[in-house]
Formats: structure tokens, C-alpha cells, sequence
């Protein structure tokens, strides 16, 4: 079985969760994850049909991150919080799927 981006940040489930705790957040952490990573690829895609270079993958995950931030009602975080939770695709465990 191969465990999408989505599912994988939801391994990440009780970082989240003391994370939102620690600064006042309540956020379903799973639908939020999964949100975040299905919008990765329609934005990857504006950029494949403007035909043009596009941004990296982490700036591509901030620009969605900055979206569901709003949509979500997640307000007063830092700018260092925020690329903390931006980062969390990088301290995924990339083997948690065969554990």
C-alpha cells in the first residue's frame, strides 16, 4: 500500500496536535493535511500549462499553506511558525509506510 502525502502528514498527528495546542489552534490536523496536500498538484499544474518555470516544491506547499491558513481561520501564527508547518513535508518519515 502506498501512503499519500496527505496520509503521511497525518502520521504526523500528535507534533500537530501540541503544535496547534501549544499556540491556541483547534484544526481537524488530518483534514487539514489532506486539503493542503490535494491542492499541491492544481497548483504545480498552473504552472505546467503557463509552460514557464515554475517555484519549488516548498514555495508551491507555502503558497497553498497561506490559502488554507485563511480558509481554515488560522490567524496569529509567525512567520517562523508558519515555516515550521510548511517544513512538515520534509520531516516526514518517508519509510512510515512499511513500519
Amino acid at each position: 500500500m502506498c501512503l499519500d502525502g496527505g496520509r503521511l502528514a497525518r502520521l504526523d498527528y500528535p507534533r500537530r496536535t501540541k503544535f496547534g495546542a501549544e499556540r491556541g489552534i483547534n484544526v481537524d490536523w488530518g483534514t487539514f493535511a489532506d486539503t493542503w496536500r490535494g491542492a499541491y498538484r492544481p497548483s504545480m499544474d498552473r504552472y505546467g500549462a503557463a509552460n514557464c518555470p515554475g517555484p519549488t516544491s516548498t514555495t508551491l506547499h507555502r503558497m497553498v499553506l497561506d490559502e488554507l491558513l485563511v480558509k481554515f481561520g488560522i490567524s496569529g501564527l509567525s512567520d517562523g511558525d508558519i515555516d515550521h508547518l510548511n517544513r512538515v513535508w520534509h520531516r516526514l518519515d518517508p519509510l512510515a509506510r512499511f513500519r
